[in-house]
């Protein structure tokens, strides 16, 4: 009897079927036939199963509506008399976040008949299904893919690759033979949160070089008869140690895969091929899931796999009532999010094994790269991993959401905030500052976003002409904040003196804040009243217009001094808090709740302005000092002034 991992004998005699569709891959490697079951010919019939025959060594389940049978599973027969034991499949996840009625194909290894059994709400459901019938069949170079017969780790051969540093061996997608003609584009999430580990399901019996038939016929299942982007798990492992690569996009990057409902969305699907419910996963295999997990998770600066991680629920159909927030392991199985027994009860005793491989790998790991993050205050100015370390030119570098990292040859690593993480190229060297703003200076020469069209645009060192044309005298390009005054100013927000200067550190009184708020509204229409608001403003002030509109708008209040008697104290100081809650005004944020930690240790949560403070945080209209400090009470600079408008105006997506 062949090894499936649940044996039984023989049951009754096959019922009759019916084809339906037979196709094979470009490649020619995979033939897929779809065959309905026929539906039982006598309510009294004794028999509770149905059979199909062909020439397969894969075999895949699907029906159609949503109900997931209570009962699903099939047996392989083959042409010498042995069956198999029983295998229940676990039903698909679709990449659209929605269940998918249908089942992994499961290796039978080459059989000529499946038997199936289905039940639904206590009745036979048998009838219902279609089976898919994957024959696989090995392609050249496949026997080079051959790992060492499970006797010792995997040994890299010259179809493996190491993606980044400290990688591990990965068997390539051109070197398993995936068909990149299917399948469509996939997207990434920006950041990783939680691995999730599964069991294809299947006899364990395979070879090494079988393997890859596998994996090639789960590619193109997934893509071709469920016509997903790709094969749904980021990466697979065989019970020899083989690690494969898996959804297109690269293992550097946080792809969205297909594996686990409402959790595709930064998570990493590892999925061991076999069945792992009654026999355990072997320990080589074990080995190379660990080193791949504790790369991918210790390069996003995901370090403790024994901690759990809140998840925002968004969709129906798993454990969690959609609309709340979950809390899941870091380092999971299938069936800690979906309703599922994936990955099997035996693999599933051995996860607090495989953290604990995890764990030792990330102790050994270097941190310098997560101490240069978190000196920089970590997600709140750098955000996420987006690309782990990789080698690009002279340099290896991780790629953040607004930030870059070095890795150094002397095991140091630099951080450095940068709006250009995804346009960096080695040619421009590192950066010689810390900047968010449309021009940044490398080693090389100076990149610059125009405004509107978001296009990059690297200036060597050396070029006329580098910086846009600079307006004031006192604001040279090396300013911090250069090319926010120069933006501010062809907007026509803020002005200068007739000495060509902007004076950039001088505080701002409120009625210049009140005319600034006033031109970045676009000089909307407004007759001021003849009698002014406030008693200390008369209608000849200058600015009158402007600090009247922004009382009409309920931007500046002022303060009540009696009944229906207001102070505007225009040639007072604007203060940074005062700033915070003109702008969260101007915003319209009235559905907006502050999160419960503080962003800046110096604005607690009851504080007075912590709303409008934190709205200016959550928005990166100020991002406060390195220190984690906002500094509520100093004042307003014209240098801050033209940052926080032209800020606004980039996160209103006006410019």
């Amino acid at each position: 009897m062949r090894s499936f991992p649940r044996r039984a004998l023989l049951a009754s005699a096959a019922l009759a079927a019916v084809p339906m569709v037979a196709h094979a891959d470009d490649s020619g490697s995979i033939t897929h036939t779809v065959k309905k079951l026929s539906r039982r010919r006598s309510r009294r019939s004794l028999s509770a199963s149905r059979s199909v025959s062909g020439s397969f060594n894969l075999v895949a389940l699907s029906w159609p509506g949503q109900s997931i049978p209570e009962v699903l599973r099939l047996r392989a027969h083959y042409a010498d008399g042995s069956v198999s034991g029983w295998v229940s499949p676990h039903p698909l996840t679709g990449e659209t976040d929605a269940a998918d009625t249908a089942t992994n194909p499961v290796w039978t290894g080459d059989a000529v008949t499946v038997e199936v059994e289905s039940r639904l709400n206590g009745g036979d459901f048998t009838g219902e299904l279609a089976v898919h019938l994957l024959d696989s069949r090995p392609l050249p170079g496949d026997t080079g893919v051959g790992g060492s017969g499970g006797a010792a780790p995997f040994s890299p051969g010259p179809v493996s690759h190491r993606p980044g540093p400290g990688a591990p061996a990965v068997v390539s997608r051109a070197a398993w033979g995936a068909d990149e003609t299917r399948g469509k584009k996939t997207s990434s999430a920006g950041y990783l949160r939680a691995c999730f580990v599964h069991h294809s399901e299947g006899a364990n019996d395979y070879t090494p070089a079988q393997s890859a038939q596998i994996v090639r016929a789960i590619h193109y299942f997934h893509t071709g008869a469920r016509g997903w982007s790709d094969v749904g798990y980021n990466v697979l492992i065989d019970r020899y140690g083989q690690i494969f690569e898996g959804r297109k996009g690269g293992l550097l990057r946080p792809v969205a895969g297909s594996h686990a409902l409402g959790f595709n969305t930064g998570s990493f699907g590892v999925c061991l091929l076999g069945s792992f419910m009654d026999e355990p996963a072997p320990e080589v295999a074990l080995e190379a899931a660990a080193d791949v997990i504790a790369w991918k998770l210790g390069g996003s600066f995901v370090w403790n796999v024994a901690d759990r991680v809140k998840w925002r629920v968004n969709v129906g159909g798993t454990p969690f009532k959609k609309g709340t927030t979950a809390q899941v392991p870091v380092l999971g199985a299938h069936r800690d999010v979906n309703y599922t027994d994936c990955c099997g009860d035996a693999l599933y005793a051995q996860l607090d094994r495989l953290r604990a491989k995890v764990r030792a790998r990330l102790r050994k790991a270097s941190r310098a790269a997560y101490d240069a993050y978190l000196l920089k205050r970590g997600e709140y100015f750098l955000g996420t991993v987006n690309m782990l370390p990789h080698r690009e030119g002279n340099y290896t570098v991780s790629r953040l959401t607004r930030g870059l990292i070095f890795h150094e040859e002397n095991g140091q690593a630099s951080a450095w905030i940068s709006s250009f993480a995804a346009a960096w190229q080695p040619t421009w060297g590192m950066p010689v500052e810390d900047s968010l703003s449309p021009t940044q200076a490398f080693e090389y020469g100076d990149a610059v976003r125009e405004a509107g069209s978001g296009k990059v645009t690297f200036l060597p060192v050396g070029k006329e002409d580098i910086h846009p044309a600079q307006h004031f005298t006192d604001v040279p390009p090396e300013h911090m904040f250069f090319s926010e005054i120069e933006q501010a100013y062809e907007l026509g927000l803020i002005t200068g003196w007739p000495d060509k200067t902007f004076r950039p550190s001088l505080p701002i009184n409120r009625d210049a804040v009140a005319a600034m708020l006033y031109r970045m509204a676009g000089y909307p229409a407004f007759n001021p009243p003849e009698e002014s608001p406030f008693v200390d403003i008369e209608p000849h002030y200058q600015f009158y217009k402007e600090m009247c509109w922004a009382r009409a708008e309920g931007l500046i209040n002022g303060w009540q001094v009696g009944e229906d008697r207001f102070e505007m104290r225009s040639l007072a100081q604007s203060k940074r808090l005062e700033m915070a809650a003109f702008l969260t005004r101007a915003w319209g944020s009235a559905g907006y709740t502050p999160p419960l930690r503080p962003s800046f240790q110096d604005v607690p949560r009851n504080h007075l302005f912590y709303r409008e403070i934190e709205f200016l945080a959550q928005t990166g209209i100020s991002t406060g000092w390195p220190d984690r400090t906002f500094r509520p009470d100093l004042p307003v600079t014209r240098a801050d002034m033209a940052v926080f408008l032209v800020r606004f105006l980039r996160g209103k997506k006006l410019i």
